[in-house]
């Protein structure tokens, strides 16, 4: 998931440069379904596909998780009365033998049209993501809401935690356990 805006920049970069000054150029067409386009009409259109082929195909990174200290019992889209914005809310369970002072969540959700939905994430569209720093013990059950200010929202796929702090000082990351 990291990947994916060093790959955007490096596509910006190479195909945002004009090589100086438009005037006086001739703009270079090149041949797209039998009719002529523009040369920065493909590149843009080559972006975009490019960048919907890797949010569609990106895998969300859930190794591991099937072991999870925390897991996630309930997730929806929330709206408050007064807002057409919707929140993320989580139900989630700790199912470890010890206390837990901190959690981070992350989550993907699709629009109406099971496109790609604003979920808090400013770069890749569709993810989100948000934590926690109250205290949960063992085998007991908490819930949280984070405004994402999502005005596409409308399911959640998946939702997972991703690092889990305990009150020990030791962590879960992605599936591993490790000593801070």
């Amino acid at each position: 998931m990291k990947i994916f805006p060093i790959i955007i920049t490096i596509a910006i970069a190479l195909f945002s440069c004009n090589g100086g000054s438009d005037k006086g150029q001739q703009v270079d067409s090149l041949m797209k379904n039998g009719k002529k386009i523009s040369a920065a009409q493909w590149k843009k259109e080559w972006i975009d596909s490019t960048t919907a082929a890797v949010e569609k195909t990106s895998i969300i990174d859930t190794a591991g998780h099937y072991n999870s200290p925390v897991k996630i019992i309930a997730s929806k889209l929330t709206r408050k009365a007064y807002s057409n914005y919707r929140s993320m809310w989580l139900k989630y369970k700790n199912v470890s033998q010890k206390k837990i002072t901190g959690i981070k969540f992350s989550w993907y959700g699709t629009n109406a049209f099971g496109d790609p939905a604003d979920m808090g994430n400013p770069i890749l569209k569709g993810y989100g993501g948000g934590f926690t720093d109250e205290d949960l013990g063992s085998g007991k059950t908490a819930e949280g809401s984070w405004n994402i200010l999502s005005s596409d929202g409308k399911q959640i796929i998946l939702a997972w935690p991703y690092e889990i702090v305990f009150s020990d000082g030791t962590k879960w990351y992605c599936g591993r356990r490790s000593i801070q």
